[in-house]
This record gives structure tokens, C-alpha cells and sequence, in this order.
């Protein structure tokens, strides 16, 4: 059985694909990072070069990943989506990724006024995780596609405890 994992911008990621590089050996774990279009294209010419991967990362959507012949479990990483987005909003003005598309734009309006006047960044934190899993832009879709089907699912932060007693 193959593990695909829906890796979702700014929830771990490089942390995971440290971590499943040593577990099953970097041989057997793919990091795909060319885009949901490429895998498409990939998978329709041939899907025999995948086969011999456990694991498959990426910016996907599940249904990217149900193109493969096979059983599969999907798997992935949830982050609150304020502390997502803050991060996400960081780490494309840092600069980190020179050539994001966004980049020049952020920087210029700003958190505040990004939130306000930009629509693709909007697009990127609106209920995107959820649309990674479900490729619908919503909670309710997203926790229907979670609980049926085969899923490995943890969030970013630690569990809350609940105030008073049991």
C-alpha cells in the first residue's frame, strides 16, 4: 500500500520529509515538487515509475493522487489557519522563494492590506487545507472526504487541554 501524503504549505512539510527519508529510506520516498499539472501529465503517460515508492509527497490534491493504480492511504498535516496564514504570508515576503509570484505584491501592501485587497493571497488561505483534501473550500466536504476514507491526520500544534475538570 502506497502512503500519499497531501502536503499542505506551512504545516511541517520539510520536518515530515526529514522524517519519512529515514524511515523507509530516501530510495523509497518521492518529494514531488513540480506542481499538480506535471504529476497529471506523469501519471497519464505512465504510472509504472512510481510504483516503486512508499511514499509520495506533495502539493496535491487527493484526487491527484487516486489517478495511481492501487490501494492507498493518504495522510496529512493540519495547522490553525491564522497561525498558517501569518506564516505562510512570512515566509513569501522573506524572500525565502525569490521567484514566488507574490512576492512583490505582499511586500508592497502589506499583512493588513493584503488580507484586504489581494485576492490570490485571500485564495491561499481560505479554507485551503480543506480544499487540498477534498477539493471543495469547505469544513463539512473536507471532514466527509477525512473520515471516509483511509486517513492519517495530526495538526502542527499541541493538543489543548480542557479547562476544569472532566
Amino acid at each position: 500500500m502506497k502512503i500519499c501524503v497531501i502536503h499542505i504549505p506551512k504545516t511541517a512539510g520539510s520536518a515530515m520529509h526529514s522524517a519519512f527519508s529515514r524511515i523507509v529510506g530516501s530510495e523509497n520516498f518521492l518529494l514531488w515538487d513540480a506542481g499538480g499539472h506535471r504529476f497529471r501529465e506523469k501519471l497519464a503517460a505512465s504510472s509504472a515509475e512510481f510504483d516503486r515508492f512508499e511514499i509520495i509527497s506533495g502539493h496535491l490534491l487527493a484526487s491527484d493522487y487516486n489517478m495511481l493504480p492501487g490501494p492507498k492511504t493518504f495522510a496529512a498535516v493540519f495547522r490553525e489557519p491564522v497561525a498558517r496564514a501569518l506564516s505562510w504570508f512570512q515566509f513569501v515576503t522573506s524572500g525565502r522563494a525569490p521567484d514566488h509570484p507574490l512576492l512583490t505584491e505582499l511586500r508592497e501592501l502589506g499583512l493588513r492590506r493584503a488580507l484586504e485587497e489581494s485576492e490570490a493571497f485571500r485564495t491561499e488561505i481560505a479554507n485551503r487545507q480543506c480544499f487540498l483534501v477534498c477539493g471543495e473550500f469547505s469544513f463539512k466536504a473536507a471532514q466527509r472526504a477525512l473520515t471516509g476514507g483511509p486517513w492519517i491526520y495530526g495538526t502542527v500544534e499541541a493538543p489543548r487541554q480542557a479547562d476544569g475538570p472532566a
